[in-house]
């Protein structure tokens, strides 16, 4: 009997570890004016949590309640032997990106502008259309002065203070990454020219609005260099563009084509931390806690296999070990428990 219930609790424990082993998933990005595949792997991290980030502010602990995972940071989240991956949100389409009808959003979670569907590699978090290697939710204090601008103070459809769906995006890749797994830091990037946001499925631009510029879509967003290119480029059709928008308002209406917002934290007399949104100029610059390993690949490449160590989110292997062993434990002491063979007790002899 004992050897047929350790039998069943290895297969358990080798259960335990199969399901929840690293699977990639292959999607569509761009790099150095290209589209290409990149292969992501399920687990992602992200680390430290947001209360540790934001000095244990209130409104951060309530947010772990429902995600890890923040954007606004440039502080507290080491970077060293990462590269960085940007993602590329359409925001001159407004609050349409996080993926709700209310807004502007398609069912499946595309943002929409000027009657127009903006289809992207990923949805928003909770469609779809999501991309299921990237968190569901995420907080900032970002989202915070988002939401009070316009009026709501204690969340949004039942989500803690400061945290909304991910949004809909593309995907933007080093040109250092090549076909070797390496670990990759997000960077989020708010873009609000229309006319340098590529295509998903050509990778190419198209102009959709008034421009100052004489070459309105020569920035489009398939490459780091336009990406460094268009954080340094006033269009002053920008605030034209975006004069109802309320990211440009909470971005401090810059008159640049795309930009990067972290969140400062400023002196205040209030117990809670206050935050002021800054600009940055540095595309490499690390404004999330989220950490992901993919390759960049093609469609007839082997996918590798590789054991990638993970601190939170999806667990890895090794993490599947403890609870497995918990279970096997568990059991053998309730065999041992039916026999009468832990603390003393004795099995009662029938005459």
């Amino acid at each position: 009997m004992l050897g047929k219930l350790m039998a069943f609790a290895v297969v358990a424990l080798l259960f335990a570890v199969s399901v929840n082993a690293s699977s990639p998933t292959q999607i569509n990005a761009f790099q150095n004016g290209n589209i290409i595949k990149l292969v992501y792997y399920d687990n992602f991290t992200c680390f430290p949590a947001p209360y540790t980030i934001y000095s244990n502010s209130n409104e951060s602990i309530n947010a772990s309640s429902v995600t890890a995972c923040e954007y606004g940071s440039s502080i507290g989240v080491n970077t060293s032997g990462g590269i960085p991956r940007w993602s590329i949100i359409p925001t001159f389409a407004g609050l349409s990106v996080y993926g709700y009808t209310a807004y502007g959003s398609t069912p499946q979670g595309y943002a929409t502008y000027n009657g127009q569907v903006i289809p992207t590699t990923c949805g928003a978090g909770q469609t779809s259309k999501v991309c299921i290697h990237r968190p569901m939710y995420i907080y900032s204090p970002v989202i915070s002065a988002i939401e009070h601008a316009i009026n709501i103070s204690n969340g949004m459809y039942g989500l803690p203070e400061g945290v909304l769906p991910n949004p809909t995006r593309d995907v933007v890749v080093s040109p250092k990454k090549n076909g070797s797994v390496s670990r990759s830091y997000d960077v989020r990037v708010w873009v609000f020219d229309p006319n340098i946001f590529p295509n998903s499925t050509t990778g190419k631009c198209t102009q959709v609005v008034p421009s100052s510029l004489g070459d309105p879509t020569a920035h489009c967003l398939n490459s780091t260099a336009a990406l460094q290119a268009a954080i340094r480029t006033n269009d002053t059709a920008v605030p034209v563009i975006n004069a109802n928008n309320i990211f440009w308002k909470i971005a401090n209406r810059p008159e640049t084509q795309i930009a990067i917002v972290t969140a400062v934290e400023v002196q205040s007399n209030s117990t809670e931390p206050q935050f002021a949104v800054q600009l940055s100029d540095d595309i490499n610059i690390s404004n999330t806690n989220m950490f992901i390993y993919s390759f960049v690949g093609n469609g007839n490449q082997t996918i590798p296999t590789t054991t990638i160590p993970q601190e939170q989110q999806y667990p890895d292997v090794s993490s599947t070990l403890i609870p497995a062993a918990l279970i096997i434990m568990t059991v053998v002491a309730a065999w041992y428990l039916a026999r009468g063979k832990l603390w003393g007790a004795k099995k009662v002899r029938r005459k």
